[in-house]
């Protein structure tokens, strides 16, 4: 089993989120068309010195993979199968330790994420294939357009 990454203690996101506990993809997730499907990407964009989870959801909201960074470099990552067990990699020095198939070294990662960077506009998603949140309306919106 590969050794624990400090990861999980250390890496933050925007405003001290890591980002690396998300169940399902949050509404503002970017879509992407592939392989005659949607994926979504949530943060949609990793940033210089980002540290944190980029998580990728298929169109049911199942998880695909989970890539760990810090300072926007790749430090891990967790591929989720079918039957929901995962594989976790730990990458080292542009290399990887891996418990398993489906590890890629961090260049490879790099490569894969220009696939991820979001295009104007989104992709329009059907509703039934989106399984992002959708947050619903406040009271005061209610009250906005004439609903009481």
């Amino acid at each position: 089993m590969a050794q624990e990454t400090d990861c999980k203690t250390d890496c933050k996101g925007v405003s001290g989120q890591s980002f690396c506990n998300l169940k399902k993809p949050p509404e503002d997730s970017y879509p992407v068309e592939w392989r005659d499907s949607y994926i979504f990407s949530y943060p949609r964009i990793v940033t210089d010195y980002f540290s944190g989870c980029q998580t990728v959801w298929d169109e049911q909201g199942k998880k695909l993979w989970v890539t760990r960074f810090k300072n926007s470099e790749p430090i891990a990552q967790e591929w989720y199968n079918k039957d929901e067990t995962s594989v976790f990699c730990e990458i080292k020095d542009k290399g990887y330790i891996k418990e398993g198939a489906n590890c890629f070294d961090a260049d490879s990662i790099r490569r894969g994420m220009k696939a991820l960077l979001p295009t104007k506009p989104d992709p329009k998603v059907p509703i039934e294939r989106d399984p992002r949140e959708k947050e619903l309306p406040s009271e005061a919106d209610l009250d906005n357009h004439g609903c009481k």
